[in-house]
């Protein structure tokens, strides 16, 4: 898998995290596709740590499920830092600097994917863990933006430009299921959802994802690549490719992997 652009990412997320609640649609799938999971364990936590936390849901929902519990919250925003309650963080996903083997639940909801390395990221996670602990998170799959990625090529090729993949390579559910098995999670458990939305055109869908915080790093692009050309080409063949089932509208697929 391609290497995340940290310094990118880090901008992305500060920019959108002050109108993040006009773009969350997602980042509230994964909170309560995880909270959903959270239920079916009949058991307290002494400590709580919430990766990528966002502006704070996923961390006040576990305050309120278990008030006698450490919750600590990280992200790599401060601008989302500041939107939440509670003990917060700013630091990479992929690199909290809280104490080993200390964490009853580790709780991550859609960052795993934009992590610089996934395996390192969930091997030290793995680490974080106390004896019994427990982690559930949720990432971003391959399914995710196919169409997107499939026409922009298209365009490229058709207007004679260098082909660049402009969509970062994200990992199916096979390749995380290896991925815990290799850092020695116990008995883990991987499945995916496929959602598919409507947008009126590829303008509307980008606007969406640099609204999530994840357009510059979901999206790889490099200055003078994807141009107005590009862009006017690659929306028409997506509404010819993959039109909604009224023709009006574009369709994105969009796959959740849940650990």
């Amino acid at each position: 898998l391609a290497s995340v652009d940290l310094a990118n990412r880090r901008r992305q997320r500060e920019r959108a995290a002050p109108n993040f609640a006009r773009y969350d649609f997602l980042y509230q799938l994964a909170v309560d596709d995880l909270s959903e999971r959270l239920a079916n364990f009949n058991r307290d936590f002494a400590s709580i740590l919430v990766v990528g936390d966002h502006i704070g849901r996923l961390s006040d929902l576990c305050q309120l499920l278990y008030p006698e519990a450490l919750v600590v919250a990280t992200d790599l925003s401060l601008g989302f830092i500041k939107q939440g309650k509670g003990i917060r963080i700013v630091c990479r996903d992929d690199m909290v600097p809280l104490a080993h083997g200390k964490w009853d639940l580790i709780l991550s909801p859609l960052v795993l994917h934009l992590t610089e390395n996934i395996p390192d990221t969930i091997s030290g996670w793995y680490d974080l863990l106390s004896d019994s602990g427990i982690m559930l998170a949720n990432c971003a799959g391959k399914q995710s933006l196919r169409e997107l990625k499939r026409v922009l090529m298209q365009s490229e090729i058709g207007l004679k430009r260098p082909v660049v993949s402009h969509v970062l390579p994200l990992p199916d559910a096979r390749q995380v299921a290896t991925y815990l098995q290799q850092s020695k999670y116990q008995l883990p458990v991987v499945d995916s959802e496929v959602f598919r939305i409507n947008y009126a055109d590829i303008l509307g869908l980008m606007y969406d994802l640099r609204g999530m915080g994840q357009g510059g790093v979901t999206l790889q692009l490099r200055p003078g690549y994807l141009t107005k050309e590009v862009l006017q080409v690659a929306d028409r063949l997506y509404h010819e490719v993959y039109p909604s089932k009224d023709g009006s509208n574009i369709v994105a697929t969009i796959e959740i992997i849940s650990i």
